[in-house]
């Protein structure tokens, strides 16, 4: 059968990466969107589902254990960079969204919602020169914090930030309102893999109990390195 996970290539997810593979199994590289669909037809039997779509495969999967990522404050990989205080972004104001990761998106129009105090928010825009804000996640966040304000641009050709002087940790917003941990993802498996494969990969994901501190340690090295970015940003 088939024994693939989905891995998300970002580096908050450069621990289990780091754990490697179970033997029997294969990563397979995909961005949290891409997560979702794979494991809704099941080209993988697991993965780090993003929080915002588990209602829409939930039928499907099943939580393999306690894991997963969350954050009780800033993370550095959820930010809005906008031209204007987020309280002030309204309808006419265009918001450029990823469509890497349907969670960062539910948290930026909850927390819009709140700080706007239900009244109108602002819209999606289509290109990054139409936006009053952009949204950055994983990666291109990270490396737009490290750099900006400068005269390069981030990751991926993103646009260069200095346009865009406020700038918001999503995470450290959610805890701030809620008091709660934001939840960005969640380890899953399908509900119809079989039960000595579920426990091989709950088993998998017990090292992490144990050795997470010396990944998060070793990771965060080579991802400041991989990103060019110091790990004191990471």
């Amino acid at each position: 059968m088939n024994l693939n996970i989905a891995m998300i290539p970002y580096a908050n997810m450069a621990p289990v990466r780091t754990l490697g593979c179970p033997d029997g199994f294969a990563f397979i590289y995909l961005n949290p969107r891409q997560s979702v669909d794979a494991g809704a037809d099941g080209r993988v039997v697991a993965a780090a589902l993003p929080t915002g779509a588990l209602l829409e495969i939930g039928n499907q999967v099943e939580p393999l254990g306690h894991y997963g990522v969350a954050a009780s404050g800033a993370v550095g990989s959820v930010l809005l960079y906008s031209k204007k205080n987020i309280a002030l972004l309204g309808p006419s104001d265009g918001v450029h969204l990823t469509g890497q990761s349907a969670t960062s998106t539910l948290l930026l129009y909850l927390i819009l919602r709140e700080k706007r105090e239900r009244q109108a928010l602002p819209s999606p825009a289509a290109a990054h020169h139409m936006a009053e804000a952009v949204l950055l996640i994983g990666d291109d966040a990270l490396v737009a914090r490290a750099w900006q304000p400068c005269n390069r641009e981030p990751l991926n050709r993103e646009p260069c930030l200095n346009a865009y002087p406020f700038c918001y940790d999503l995470a450290r917003l959610w805890h701030a309102r809620f008091g709660k941990p934001m939840v960005f993802c969640r380890w899953v498996v399908r509900r119809d893999t079989p039960s000595a494969v579920k426990a091989r990969l709950l088993a998998w994901l017990g090292n992490l109990d144990t050795k997470d501190d010396a990944l998060v340690e070793q990771s965060a090295t080579n991802e400041a390195r991989r990103l060019g970015i110091s790990k004191s940003r990471m």
